[in-house]
């Protein structure tokens, strides 16, 4: 969580000029704030839970990471992914 944070010191701030990875931070902190605060809440509260009962912790770890996976999907730079999501380009 931490490269995160440092990803979006570098990239959040509204003087940054535009990339792809300025164009994720600024989905992450703006319409998909509410997912990005319920992704890191729940990976801290995991961290507590598993230092008394570690089995309780695996299902909160395990939901972090599916907000963090959709995260992910959802703010990343379209031509970025696999398939036929881009936009055509002659090829």
């Amino acid at each position: 969580m931490i490269p995160e944070f440092l990803f979006w010191k570098r990239s959040g701030n509204g003087d940054a000029p535009w990339s792809p990875d300025t164009h994720s931070v600024r989905l992450q902190l703006g319409p998909l704030k509410s997912i990005t605060v319920l992704r890191f809440s729940l990976a801290l509260i995991s961290i507590v839970v598993g230092m008394v009962y570690p089995w309780f912790a695996l299902p909160l770890l395990l939901l972090a990471e599916l907000f963090e996976r959709q995260l992910f999907f959802q703010s990343v730079q379209a031509p970025k992914m696999p398939g036929s999501f881009g936009p055509k380009i002659g090829h």
